[in-house]
């Protein structure tokens, strides 16, 4: 292939990275779509959460009073008193809620039920937990909001109370600059994991590298160019006249004198001195007929000169026309004959091996013309192409540590079950698992493909 000048390697590049760009996420999310589609469509069923003590209850057989069945349920979205928010997993996909932290409290009739004591920024509750990750947002981790700091106080209280012999771990809040930062901090992780929790694409292509990766062994352009010159053609011409001059000057005279020695012998000399004479009085009669019709030539006809009485006068404007329009036609066969002595010609001219400032050159002198063929026949992007994708900061955050997520964990009753199902504090830890694979997963994924 021929070598790309430096604004077509820019668009190609461009055009390239962008194709492996969107076929990396679109991979990416291919994979996560299939995983959240298997646990769509495999429905479990579940005791429903307010049956506590017994899974079974008696039948309203009146045959058979005695017979028990087992309690099954749908999962979906259940109030505390095991009522149905009107949605149910099996029919809709995105039934969510929103999630936060609850305490027990014992009413009247002494009866335990669970309050929301705090709703979380950013905490949706879904179907599963994954569900529950899609739908939530980071915004609960971000520096502008006091989320962080509640949640961290029920952490530690729970932690102070329970004595775990781990050290505490309070991390760093996230900061959100809008001029660095492309996902908003109440932007769905959903939404940034179809970015495959990228902030940015960063690239840089390298014409340099590209132009010694082709390493074009030479180059060559064609133009247009006359070999000589008008004057060129006329120094050439006086020269082969010169030339021929010369030669006939040394040739004459001894063909002269060979064909006057072969005739000499055979016709005498009275005859030959009148032959000779005969020819030079008709050469003579011949220059003095040829000078006597040029002198008095006539082409045009009468007419051409308008009404003129005068034929004397017409006549000799006739004469003077003719010895024009001959002038003028040896002059324009002799102008013909030196243009096409002239003609432009192509010619073509080839640089071995050229560095790259001699192709930048030929390339803006000859660009039409110029053919320089790489050397190779195929090479690979990396050699020349450099991607850095910038992830989310999370990525990069205490956020995904594990010395966070064994905090998040130890401070927790053992029995997650004990808490209220729709509470944050049961599925933190997995969140966290998840997002940090995530990560990795991206992160992985990036460098395979680079």
């Amino acid at each position: 292939s021929n070598v790309l000048s430096e604004t077509d390697f820019i668009i190609q590049s461009n055009t390239t990275v962008n194709q492996f760009i969107q076929l990396t996420i679109i991979n990416f999310g291919l994979l996560l779509d299939t995983e959240h589609l298997f646990l769509q469509v495999d429905q479990p069923f579940k005791v429903p959460d307010y049956v506590q003590e017994s899974l079974y209850e008696k039948t309203t057989d009146l045959y058979n009073p005695d017979l028990w069945k087992l309690i099954f349920s749908f999962t979906g979205m259940f109030n505390t008193t095991g009522v149905f928010n009107n949605c149910v997993c099996a029919i809709n996909p995105y039934c969510q809620r929103q999630s936060g932290l609850y305490n027990p409290i014992i009413t009247s009739n002494n009866t335990s039920v669970s309050i929301m004591t705090y709703a979380i920024p950013g905490s949706i509750d879904g179907c599963y937990a994954l569900d529950s990750f899609l739908f939530s947002s980071l915004e609960c981790f971000y520096s502008n909001s006091d989320c962080l700091s509640i949640l961290l106080t029920y952490m530690n209280t729970s932690y102070n109370v329970i004595d775990t012999e781990i050290p505490w771990f309070s991390p760093e809040p996230l900061k959100y600059d809008p001029l660095s930062n492309h996902f908003l901090p109440n932007t769905s992780l959903s939404d940034i994991i179809k970015e495959m929790m990228i902030e940015q694409w960063n690239y840089e292509a390298s014409f340099n590298l590209y132009y010694k990766t082709c390493a074009p062994n030479y180059c060559t352009y064609s133009y247009t160019a006359r070999t000589y010159n008008y004057i060129g053609v006329i120094t050439k011409i006086i020269s082969t006249i010169g030339g021929l001059i010369i030669a006939l000057r040394f040739i004459t005279p001894h063909m002269v004198n060979f064909i006057y020695q072969f005739f000499q012998t055979k016709i005498k000399t009275s005859k030959q001195n009148k032959f000779f004479t005969r020819m030079k009085i008709l050469f003579k009669n011949l220059l003095k007929l040829l000078y006597t019709e040029l002198i008095t030539l006539t082409i045009f006809p009468s007419y051409s000169f308008g009404q003129i009485n005068d034929r004397i006068k017409a006549k000799r404007l006739n004469q003077l026309a003719s010895r024009l329009y001959v002038l003028l036609l040896i002059t324009g066969v002799v102008i013909l004959s030196l243009q096409t002595l002239v003609q432009p010609e192509i010619l073509t001219k080839t640089y071995t091996k050229p560095s790259l400032e001699t192709y930048e050159y030929l390339l803006e002198n000859h660009g039409d013309t110029l053919h320089c063929p790489c050397s190779i026949t195929s090479s690979t992007y990396g050699k020349y192409i450099k991607i850095e994708p910038i992830f989310h900061q999370v990525c990069s955050s205490q956020f995904i540590s594990n010395e966070w997520r064994i905090n998040t964990t130890t401070g927790l009753v053992s029995n997650l079950s004990n808490y209220d199902r729709r509470d944050y504090r049961r599925f933190l830890s997995a969140h966290l698992q998840y997002l940090a694979g995530l990560c990795d997963l991206s992160n992985q994924s990036v460098n395979a493909f680079i």
